[in-house]
């Protein structure tokens, strides 16, 4: 059954990664980092979780306050798509950490007014 799990998420994280992987010149954010990727106020994020842990995500405005907390889970592909197409634009700050461990914190612009 591990196995079978395994496989299920590679290929889940191979198909998210040709849908986020298209040419977009336009955004601040490089999308340098496969497992998180930016397009049209859109955070899509993916995460092969080998270990099983449990992933959580944090975004802080310009400020430094927390706006939104989520549990990824602890599945072998965690992931989550966050739409920021009616948020205020904004300098956000992006993090995802597996307990203690950040795996990514980046300022993202994003927003629509």
């Amino acid at each position: 059954m591990g196995k079978i799990k395994k496989i299920f998420g590679i290929i889940t994280t191979i198909s998210l990664f040709m849908f986020t992987n298209e040419a977009v010149a336009d955004l601040p954010y490089d999308n340098s980092d496969p497992r998180v990727q930016q397009r049209n106020n859109k955070v899509m994020m993916t995460f092969f979780n080998e270990e099983e842990a449990v992933y959580t995500v944090e975004i802080f405005s310009s400020d430094y306050e927390l706006i939104r907390k989520e549990v990824l889970g602890d599945a072998v592909v965690v992931g989550k798509i966050f739409d920021f197409g009616y948020s205020k634009k904004d300098l956000y700050h992006i993090k995802v950490s597996m307990g203690k461990e950040i795996l990514f914190h980046k300022r993202l612009r994003l927003g629509i007014y």
